[in-house]
This record gives C-alpha cells, structure tokens and sequence, in this order.
C-alpha cells in the first residue's frame, strides 16, 4: 500500500447534500484524541487490575508463601512486587485525573466551539447508553470509597470494582467516538 492510500480517520464519509471528504472540527479532533487516550488508559489499567488480582490471588491460595519457604523466592522479591504494584497504582491514579480533566475539558471546549446539533433519532440511543455508561464508569469509581480497610479481601472487592469501571470505559469511549462523528456529520441549521 502506498503511501497515499491511507484512511484518514478525521475526514467523514459524504452523506445527504454533503461535501465528500468534510474533516472533524478543530475541537472534535481534539475530543477524538481525548477519547483515545482515554480508551488507551482504560485498556492498560484493566491489565495492571488483572495483574494486581492476579497477584493477591497467589497470596490467598498460599503460592507466594510456598515458594519463600522452598527458597524460589526470598522476602525482599516478595515485597518489592507488592511495591512496584502499589507504585503502578499511583501513577495509573495520577494519568486518571489528568485524563478526566482533559476529557473534561475537551469536551466543554468541542461543546462551546461547535454548533449545538442533536443525534438523529435513529441514533438517540447511543447518547443515552453512552451517558449511562460515563454515570455507571463514575458511580463506581466513587462506590469505592465505600470499601474500607487495608485487608486482602477490602483490596481485591476494590479492584473488582475497578476493574468493571475501567473495563466500562472503552464501550463508553466508542460510543462518545461515534456521537462525535455523527453530530459533526449533521449540516449546520439553517438560521
């Protein structure tokens, strides 16, 4: 392929008295980038979840006491996995606020530079599910607090958690993805 038969993923397919080749506004661009970072995020915490279950895992069935007492791992090793996952969760905790705000942002500005134009009705049901999806992703990600306590299970109940609501942001993301192309594919109203 060369280089000139490339999609470009900004530029919308002619529909109704459309020009064909109509690029994304600046602002809708710049959610659609959010909205893949965002989804970037999402799919590389839900991997660092699975790993930190994967490791509280192997201290509830004994594993990781096995292998200190038959010698294959010493205490320190031990600890410093536990501390390299920690450390991880921290930094995915600082990349999440800084997404949110951005996306947050991104949005406002895309809503403030761009023409109010509503979904067809046809397609009135991926901003409601997307909605829902972004109040669910939020409602659990502040359920966690509710889950008190540093014991191995308050861990592994609040990563569970985590998991579903990391897990719930990519259909989240796709769904904001394809209401940005379609609201910026509707022509403009007339004044």
């Amino acid at each position: 392929m060369c280089e000139d038969d490339h999609m470009d993923a900004n530029i919308l397919p002619a529909t109704g008295g459309q020009t064909p080749g109509k690029r994304l506004s600046g602002a809708g661009m710049l959610l659609v980038l959010l909205l893949g970072l965002t989804g970037l995020y999402a799919i590389a915490r839900t991997v660092d979840i699975v790993d930190r279950l994967h490791f509280i895992s192997k201290i509830e069935s004994g594993e990781f006491a096995r292998e200190i007492n038959s010698g294959t791992l010493t205490t320190q090793q031990f600890q410093d996995q536990a501390h390299a996952i920690d450390a991880r969760s921290k930094a995915f905790v600082t990349i999440s606020w800084v997404v949110t705000v951005a996306l947050f942002l991104g949005y406002r500005s895309w809503q403030s530079r761009s023409t109010p134009r509503r979904l067809p009705g046809d397609k009135l049901w991926m901003g409601k599910l997307a909605g829902l999806l972004w109040i669910i992703v939020v409602a659990t990600q502040f359920s966690r607090y509710l889950i008190t306590g540093d014991s191995l299970s308050a861990i592994k109940t609040s990563s569970y958690v985590n998991l579903v609501s990391r897990a719930l942001i990519i259909p989240a993301v796709i769904l904001s993805y394809l209401i940005v192309r379609e609201r910026e594919r509707e022509p403009q109203a007339q004044a």
